[in-house]
């Protein structure tokens, strides 16, 4: 797409340094294989290319994570970093076997979801 600028295209290693050192941590990962999230990050200057740079952070993450895959650092059923996942992302692959947990707490608790918050269920 000729129309397309970019500003910035970034790929961040974010290490969960020290993410078991508590009893009941929050990280989904099993402590027996701790594993470090990469963020890619584009921005770019016309919304209306949005769709267009969506696709091409999925085939960048694809990419990426195909390559982890083949040299034995990730699987495909990895866990992902929820903070700045795209909505096609499906929750069980955000909060791993937390998830139907997760659920029966926001019934309980969380009824009614303001607009202004993002709403992963």
């Amino acid at each position: 797409m000729a129309s397309c600028t970019v500003i910035a295209a970034i790929l961040g290693i974010e290490p969960f340094v020290g993410a078991f050192d508590f009893e009941t941590p929050s990280y989904p990962h099993s402590p027996n294989r701790q594993v470090t999230p990469a963020n890619p990050f584009i921005t770019f200057a016309n919304l209306a290319d949005a769709e267009y740079f969506h696709n091409l952070l999925w085939k960048m993450s694809n990419t990426i994570q195909a390559f982890t895959v083949s040299q034995g650092q990730s699987r495909w059923d990895d866990i992902h970093f929820p903070n700045l996942t795209l909505d096609a992302t499906p929750k069980i692959l955000l909060f791993g076997s937390n998830t139907p947990r997760l659920k029966e707490i926001k019934q309980a608790v969380w009824i009614q979801v303001p607009t202004s918050q993002p709403n992963y269920w």
